[in-house]
């Protein structure tokens, strides 16, 4: 049974839809160095994933099926296109680590201070207005403090 695939430096562009069938007691995956523009949907089902490697690859986007993921504790997409986080990323309540470094992001959202475990949380060279850009240079305390005190939770009405 396997529980870590390091597929890093392979020239991969897109990641099988069938992977979470073949792996699906996955802990640690590493994609690094590679090609990969977008995940598959499947790739929700990899319920026991723990670490995520996926930086430096063409990814656009961090898709919202990622809250599926609910043992993720570091997920690294550092080095991509990145133009915007999914707001629901506060559902990770394991995510304590997150590298979003030197992509296009313009915003980090608020949310993410609902992410109970968050304590390292990595924005250098994006483009970044909220919080500012020289925030985030200035580290991950400085950044999650910035996001709390402004962050309104949103209150479910359910």
């Amino acid at each position: 049974m396997y529980e870590e695939i390091d597929a890093s430096f392979n020239f991969i562009s897109e990641i099988p839809e069938e992977l979470s069938l073949h792996v699906p007691h996955l802990r640690l995956l590493k994609f690094s160095h590679n090609q990969i523009t977008h995940l598959p949907q499947s790739f929700s089902f990899l319920l026991h994933l723990q670490v995520l490697d996926l930086s430096y690859n063409r990814l656009k986007s961090v898709p919202e099926s990622i809250i599926c993921l609910r043992q993720l504790h570091t997920l690294n997409v550092a080095n991509n296109n990145i133009t915007e986080l999914p707001v629901t990323m506060s559902k990770l309540r394991n995510l304590s680590k997150l590298n979003v470094s030197n992509n296009s992001l313009r915003v980090l959202p608020g949310s993410l201070v609902e992410c109970p475990k968050l304590t390292l949380l990595v924005s250098l060279g994006n483009s970044l207005i909220h919080p500012p850009q020289a925030i985030c240079d200035s580290g991950s305390q400085a950044t999650l403090t910035f996001l709390k005190d402004r962050h309104v939770p949103v209150i479910s009405t359910r």
